[in-house]
């Protein structure tokens, strides 16, 4: 027999995104909650373009569009919280859920008796 422990998030339980610059490790963290990147506004571009702290590339690589992408999935996702977690949301017959990897939850030590 096999035992498995799964776990999951709502999507109300994300509340913004980090960025962790690879070369001078500076953290920044942005708010779903940004209008901007609420309605998935395509002039928040330049924010992916370079680390505000080194101006090393971030997502500017050889016009690529990651920061195109990005800029729709976090639109994306604002409007898919508005309509399962909103008071005006339809009541659904369903959850939406997130299942995180096993490694993400941190594990709790406990006290020597």
């Amino acid at each position: 027999m096999m035992v498995q422990t799964k776990h999951f998030i709502e999507l109300s339980d994300i509340v913004a995104l980090r960025f962790a610059c690879k070369f001078c490790d500076v953290t920044m963290s942005l708010s779903l909650s940004n209008e901007k990147l609420k309605s998935g506004e395509t002039q928040m571009d330049h924010f992916w373009d370079k680390c505000p702290n080194c101006h090393r590339d971030w997502l500017d690589i050889n016009g690529a569009e990651y920061q195109q992408i990005l800029t729709r999935a976090t639109g994306s996702l604002n409007r898919l919280k508005e309509l399962l977690y909103s008071e005006t949301a339809a009541k659904l017959g369903v959850s939406f859920l997130l299942e995180i990897k096993p490694e993400a939850v941190p594990r709790t030590i406990s006290p020597n008796p």
